[in-house]
C-alpha cells in the first residue's frame, strides 16, 4: 500500500487524481458503493482518511487517473469518521494499524496473522471460482490482438502467488477490461522445450505497478491469457 501511494505521488504530473473503486457486489458496503467513481486530486484531504482499505475485509482500491475531478455530488469535505484503525491513509503511514492497536500486544501475532491471511485467501478463491468459471471465458481485443481466456488460465491466475494476492484475485473478475486496457511491456521467447508455446508476452495493468498479465502465444500465432504476477523478474 505504501509503495502504491509513493508511485501515485511520483507520477502525479501524469496522473494528478485518484479514483475510488469499489467491487460493487453483494458483499460491498453501501458506503463504499456510494464512493465508487469519486475522482479527487492526490493531495485532497479526502485521501487522508478515505484511502482504502476502509474497513475489515475491504476490497476497494484507489487508482491513479487523469480523468477530471468528480465528487459524485457528495460533500467530500464533511464525512463521517470510519473505525479508528481505518481512519488513516495507510499508504502514507505504511501501517494498516497503529502501534497501539491491541493486536500488536498479542504474543505470536505475526504467525496468527499469516495463518489468517492464508485462510482468507483460501476462502476467497473458493468463493470466487464458481463465479468466474465459465462466465469469464471468451475473447478480448488487446494491444497484442485477440486474446483467448479459458478456465485453465483463470484457475492458474487465481492460485498464482502474489504479494497483493487478495487484490489480484478480486481484479480477476474484471479480467476482460484489464486485458483490453493494459500496456505492453515486453515479449520473450520460450526457451523451455514446448510443442505448443513459443512466446510469453507481458502486459501491465494500468495504474498498478505490481500487476502484470502474462499472455502466451502458440505456434499458430494465437494468444492466450495465462496468469497475473507481481514483478517482471522473468
Amino acid at each position: 500500500m505504501a509503495s502504491r501511494w509513493q508511485e501515485a505521488e511520483r507520477t502525479k504530473e501524469l496522473y494528478p487524481n485518484l479514483m475510488y473503486v469499489s467491487v460493487n457486489d453483494d458483499r460491498t458496503r453501501p458506503l463504499h458503493k456510494k464512493w465508487h467513481g469519486i475522482v479527487l486530486p492526490i493531495d485532497h484531504p479526502f485521501w487522508d482518511k478515505r484511502y482504502p482499505p476502509n474497513d475489515w475485509g475491504c476490497r476497494c482500491s484507489a487508482r491513479r487517473t487523469s480523468k477530471p475531478v468528480n465528487d459524485n455530488g457528495i460533500d467530500v469535505d464533511d464525512m463521517v469518521d470510519l473505525p479508528k484503525q481505518f481512519n488513516i491513509n495507510v499508504g502514507k503511514t505504511g501501517k494498516v494499524f497503529n502501534d497501539d492497536h491491541p493486536y500488536f500486544k498479542v504474543p505470536g501475532f505475526d504467525k496468527v496473522a499469516q495463518e489468517a491471511l492464508r485462510s482468507l485467501l483460501h476462502y476467497q478463491r473458493k468463493k470466487l471460482w464458481p463465479e468466474i468459471k465459465d462466465t469469464l471465458r471468451g475473447k478480448v481485443n488487446t494491444v497484442l490482438g485477440e486474446v483467448t481466456i479459458n478456465n485453465k488460465a483463470l484457475k492458474e491466475a487465481l492460485n498464482q502467488p502474489h504479494k497483493n494476492a487478495y487484490l489480484k484475485n478480486n481484479l480477476i473478475v474484471d479480467i476482460h477490461n484489464l486485458l483490453k486496457d493494459s500496456v505492453f511491456i515486453t515479449s520473450i521467447d520460450n526457451f523451455k522445450p514446448s510443442p505448443h508455446w513459443v512466446k510469453y508476452h507481458y502486459l501491465q495493468v494500468k495504474e498498478f505497478e505490481d500487476m502484470f498479465l502474462i499472455v502466451r502465444e502458440d505456434r499458430k500465432g494465437n494468444f492466450f491469457f495465462y496468469s497475473i504476477i507481481d514483478n517482471m523478474k522473468v
